[in-house]
């Protein structure tokens, strides 16, 4: 095919593929794991257990204690199995009493961050419930940082209880100082009390910097502030409530740094590995200027997350009819390239073709003419040698105004 054909193809795909939504933007960030999820495996055998987590293909995790083990037993152990030890949850009242021995577990660990899952409170958590737990926080939270040590709160669903004009997890947000406060949000325990993870992620920014990835049993009420739910309410990463291309696309742009799944069931050895390859599925529109969309536009994710309807279909069917556009607009652009540009195209490269062949005659005129000069003498004398060598070169206008010139002087 012509460079000139090429050239304009591309151009025109360009132009058409650029008119269009983009290629779905997909979560590609590492997922670890929460290893409180194999519990009943590590309280029988520590090695086996870490071996298997290993063997599902994962790197990082979280811990929730040692399992009798040393400290830095159990990080050995880790390192046997090359697995990275990003987090760990140690209990409330250890940060109340001691947080420089926390500090030291966690550092003999090689913990980058030291959180906290449950604060510690007698009935229905209340304000002061939540001042404590802020005075416990800003210390602990101030005492692992001169170690490297970045301290989180895990929230567990009873923090969302209404308070003045927002909720007590507001309040712990606006109070604990956010130099040695972070947060880590757990997907089913916000949305059990009824809230919504994007809404959350985009009220704090920065503030999240850690996420547990689970998901909530369809038809499961929420709206309950006790932080407490049974084990079996949880289920494979993307067959529950949860629409997670909103929630992960939200948490890339508030800052969410770790993501581990945390699957309490007793099937979790079973469901993480299909919530792994799941998690590697999630994708969201990004449109032309940049901006991203569910596929869902007009739905808010509080509405998605009780729909039966799976937010994955509906992008697939996006996705679908955004490559089937795609490629009928570029067999349009084909047929008009064929159709417009092609007889263009040819009459250029007839054109170039009458260029070389004038050329190639005045090159052979000027050839005559270098013929015609030999002698001047001799032509004059013989007459008819110039007319036989003028009608030899097919009859050219110039050379009969030759044969003029020197027949002429035989004349006379």
């Amino acid at each position: 095919m012509n460079a000139s054909i090429r050239s304009l193809i591309v151009s025109a795909l360009v132009v058409t593929a650029s008119a269009l939504p983009a290629s779905a933007d997909s979560f590609k960030e590492p997922v670890g794991l929460q290893l409180y999820s194999l519990r009943a495996d590590f309280t029988k055998n520590v090695p086996a257990s870490l071996e298997k987590v290993r063997n599902l293909g994962i790197k990082q995790v979280e811990l929730a204690g040692t399992y009798n083990l040393s400290p830095e037993k159990f990080k050995e152990m880790l390192d046997a199995n090359k697995l990275k030890a990003i987090s760990g949850h140690f209990p409330f009242a250890r940060y109340k009493a001691d947080p420089e021995a926390v500090a030291k577990d966690a550092k003999a660990l090689g913990l980058e961050y030291a959180g906290c899952a449950w604060i510690d409170h007698t009935g229905e958590f209340n304000e002061a419930s939540t001042r404590a737990a802020i005075e416990v926080f800003n210390k602990a939270g101030e005492v692992l940082a001169k170690h490297g040590i970045k301290f989180f709160y895990h929230c567990h669903g009873f923090e969302f209880r209404p308070h003045g004009d927002g909720t007590f997890m507001d309040l712990l947000m606006k109070e604990c100082n956010p130099k040695f406060v972070r947060f880590e949000m757990d997907v089913f325990w916000v949305v059990h009390p009824g809230h919504d993870p994007v809404k959350w992620l985009e009220k704090y920014p920065g503030r999240w910097e850690l996420m547990h990835v689970k998901d909530m049993k369809k038809g499961l009420a929420t709206g309950d502030f006790s932080g407490k739910a049974d084990v079996r309410n949880d289920v494979v990463v993307g067959t529950g409530q949860m629409n997670w291309p909103a929630i992960l696309k939200a948490a890339k742009k508030s800052g969410v740094k770790h993501y581990f799944i945390e699957d309490e069931s007793p099937t979790a050895a079973e469901q993480i590995p299909q919530s792994m390859k799941y998690l590697k599925t999630v994708k969201w529109l990004r449109t032309r200027s940049g901006a991203r969309t569910d596929s869902i536009l007009s739905f808010r994710a509080a509405a998605l997350v009780n729909s039966p309807r799976s937010m994955n279909v509906n992008l697939g069917i996006w996705e679908k009819l955004t490559k089937v556009v795609v490629f009928l607009l570029g067999v349009a652009g084909l047929v008009c390239l064929f159709y417009w540009y092609l007889p263009l195209i040819q009459k250029n490269q007839r054109y170039r073709r009458a260029i070389i062949e004038t050329d190639t005659q005045i090159t052979a005129e000027e050839k005559l003419q270098r013929q015609y000069r030999v002698s001047t003498e001799a032509l004059q004398n013989d007459p008819r040698t110039v007319e036989r060598l003028a009608r030899e070169k097919l009859g050219l206008a110039r050379t009969n105004e030759m044969v003029v010139r020197f027949e002429q002087p035989a004349r006379r």
